[in-house]
């Protein structure tokens, strides 16, 4: 038995017991996967569309605009 895994757990916020039924939601490997690959194009496009200085990066938008044609429609 291992001591850092477990089936269910309870969330409390001092005497308050926080309804974790919205909170906790169990994802397959592959949608969390895609979920990342989601948040670093977000975060990329973001980026580019900043004012920041690496929103001026050759490699970050060659990498953006590969990304956006190895995209299925």
């Amino acid at each position: 038995m291992c001591s850092d895994s477990c089936d269910s757990f309870e969330l409390w916020q001092e005497k308050r017991k926080v309804d974790t039924t919205q909170v906790f939601q169990p994802v397959s490997f592959s949608e969390l996967t895609e979920a990342h690959q989601e948040i670093v194009v977000e975060t990329e496009e973001t980026i580019l569309q900043s004012d920041w200085t690496i929103a001026r990066s050759k490699r970050l938008i060659e990498h953006i605009e590969r990304q956006k044609k190895d995209e299925p429609m």
